[in-house]
C-alpha cells in the first residue's frame, strides 16, 4: 500500500487514508504518504510524540466526533479535548468533519455547537479548524476560506454612485 501511496504522490495526487482512529488501526509507515489523516485520533491520544512530524510534515488531522461515539472508539466525546489541546500545541492542523453525515444524520453545525457547548474548543480554535480544512481540502484552489474572501471583496468596493444627502449630491 505505501509503494500506491508514493506513486500517488509522485503523480501529484493528493492522498489520504483512515489511520490511527482505534488502536488496532495504527500503521506509521504509511504516515509520509498522507497529507489528510482521517480519523487519527489515536495519534494524539497514545501516540503524541508522532505530533511534531506530522506538524512539519503540515499533514491535517480530520477528527468526526459524532463517528467515534457512534462506533465506540470513544466512550465520551470530552475525550476529544486531549486531541485538540495537544494537536494545537504542536501546531498540527485539524479539520473537523462528519462521517456519512447520511448515515448518522449528522451536520457540521451540529459538530460545531457540540464541541463549544461542551467546551472542548472554543470560538477561536474552530476557526482555526475551518480554515485548516479549507486550507487542506483537495479541491479547493484558493489560499482563504470563501468567508474570508467574500469579506475582503466587499471591504474593497466603493460605493457605486453618490446619493443625495438633503438634495445635494455628496
Amino acid at each position: 500500500l505505501s509503494g500506491c501511496m508514493e506513486y500517488g504522490r509522485s503523480q501529484g495526487l493528493k492522498t489520504t487514508g483512515h489511520i490511527y482512529e482505534t488502536r488496532e488501526g495504527c500503521y506509521p509507515e504509511l504516515l509520509p504518504y498522507l497529507m489528510r489523516i482521517g480519523h487519527g485520533i489515536q495519534i494524539p491520544l497514545k501516540y503524541p510524540e508522532l505530533l511534531p512530524e506530522l506538524a512539519r510534515n503540515r499533514q491535517c488531522l480530520e477528527v468526526c466526533p459524532t463517528t467515534y461515539i457512534k462506533t465506540g472508539t470513544l466512550k465520551d466525546i470530552k475525550e476529544l479535548q486531549g486531541v485538540f489541546d495537544r494537536c494545537f500545541a504542536a501546531g498540527v492542523d485539524i479539520a473537523i468533519c462528519t462521517d456519512n453525515a447520511g448515515l448518522h444524520n449528522v451536520r457540521l453545525p451540529f459538530e460545531y455547537e457540540n464541541l463549544l457547548t461542551l467546551d472542548i474548543i472554543d470560538f477561536p480554535q474552530l476557526q482555526a479548524c475551518q480554515r485548516a480544512a479549507f486550507r487542506h481540502a483537495f479541491a479547493w484552489p484558493h489560499p482563504t476560506p470563501p468567508a474570508e474572501m467574500l469579506t475582503g471583496l466587499l471591504k474593497s468596493e466603493e460605493p457605486a454612485m453618490s446619493y443625495p444627502v438633503q438634495g445635494r449630491l455628496s
